[in-house]
């Protein structure tokens, strides 16, 4: 199977794509199937055209229902309130966490590239 990445990709692109074809088509014989298929393909592509991470994408698809179903089951037994989200000193601490994680990248980006930069000229 290792020798089939000898084959120059504008050649064995085409042969899997329509093999992913042929593939859902006789799973499902749905035509809407194959569609979608051709929609999440497009939507793959031009995420790696602007460069968008896989990683955070795959975890979205992979958490995001079960992160749905867990807020909505805190607000159904705090009736409607958002404010439980906040009141308890872990939930505190990871919101903390998270937002130190989601700032310090940028604050690293911005602050100490420059720098490295600079000094390497």
């Amino acid at each position: 199977f290792v020798r089939l990445l000898l084959i120059p990709p504008r050649y064995l692109m085409p042969a899997v794509a329509m093999i992913s074809f042929v593939g859902i088509y006789g799973i499902s014989g749905s035509t809407f199937d194959l569609l979608v298929m051709i929609a999440f393909g497009v939507a793959g592509w031009v995420l790696r055209k602007l460069d968008v991470p896989l990683v955070p994408v795959i975890m979205g698809v992979l958490l995001g229902d079960q992160m749905e179903k867990n807020l909505r089951r805190a607000l159904t037994i705090s009736d409607g309130d958002i404010s439980t989200l906040f009141a308890s000193p872990l939930s505190i601490g990871l919101w903390t966490l998270a937002i130190v994680g989601f700032i310090l990248p940028l604050v690293v980006g911005r602050y100490f590239r420059p720098k490295i930069a600079d000094s390497a000229v």
